[in-house]
């Protein structure tokens, strides 16, 4: 029998592959549990002191989440969104829009592992300037998430432009 084959040396050897299995699996729970979150406002209509907003958000993790609640940061001024849902367009001939008008969304709202969802959002109240960037905070499930520069685009100024985005 070889000298390096001693009980000694297979134990550690099996010692070292449990540590090293640990290791992995380890790293591998931290990487498939983060918050892969990205958030995109593609499109924005300033009207009447209200921001209406489109926003995607892209869920690249491998669990679900939860979004409960979400703001825009002006120099420490809030601007919520999301917690509220009205009507803000009706058409003129729902039998052909296949709908009576656009309502906006409010959270909650459960985004499945590896998807994403466009949201039609308002906020309270705006008056900061289009274009910027500006820092935000989302709540949910999985913790919160602060995050600055999420950019707001030009004001789209027309309904008919935004309408023509809506799904």
């Amino acid at each position: 029998m070889p000298t390096w084959l001693s009980i000694q040396n297979v134990t550690f050897a099996i010692a070292f592959a449990g540590f090293a299995m640990s290791l992995f699996n380890f790293a591998e729970n931290r990487i498939s549990h983060m918050r892969r979150l990205d958030i995109k406002v593609k499109y924005v209509l300033k009207e009447s002191g209200m921001l209406l907003l489109i926003v995607e958000f892209v869920n690249k993790s491998w669990l679900g989440i939860s979004i409960t609640s979400a703001a825009f940061y002006d120099n420490d001024v809030e601007h919520k969104f999301g917690e509220i849902s009205t009507m803000v367009f009706t058409y003129a001939h729902p039998d052909l829009s296949g709908k009576a008008g656009e309502r906006t969304q409010k959270f909650p709202i459960k985004i499945e592992p590896l998807s994403a969802v466009q949201l039609f959002m308002e906020t309270d109240k705006w008056n900061p300037t289009l274009p910027g960037s500006y820092d935000f905070r989302l709540g949910t499930s999985r913790g919160p998430i602060r995050g600055t520069s999420l950019a707001l685009s030009a004001d789209l100024a027309d309904w008919k432009l935004l309408l023509k985005h809506l799904k």
